[in-house]
């Protein structure tokens, strides 16, 4: 996932649990964020600077801070087996 208004990319690493955070502008790894196992896909909420990470090896979803320079796993929330994201769509009303 590419967030596009600060150029930075989220990677989900399935083999080691982690995310990795990295710049488009400077090109290097800004930041590793451990998450659950198997993470698979990843969602962000550009406004709220909060990224969604579906990790099927633990069943759930890990909810992520990711203001520059504060990268952290803010939570680890169960989910049904195997979870998978096909599309996910946040309104702000």
């Amino acid at each position: 996932m590419l967030e596009k208004l600060r150029v930075r990319a989220y990677i989900a690493n399935s083999d080691n649990g982690t995310v990795s955070v990295v710049s488009g502008y400077e090109g290097y790894n800004k930041a590793n964020i451990t998450v659950g196992d198997g993470p698979l896909d990843i969602d962000v909420d550009i406004l709220d600077d909060i990224a969604y990470v579906v990790n099927s090896g633990s069943n759930t979803t890990s909810v992520l801070n990711v203001t520059d320079g504060n990268y952290s796993n803010i939570a680890d929330i169960p989910v049904g087996n195997s979870p998978q994201v096909q599309l996910l769509i946040i309104l702000m009303i």
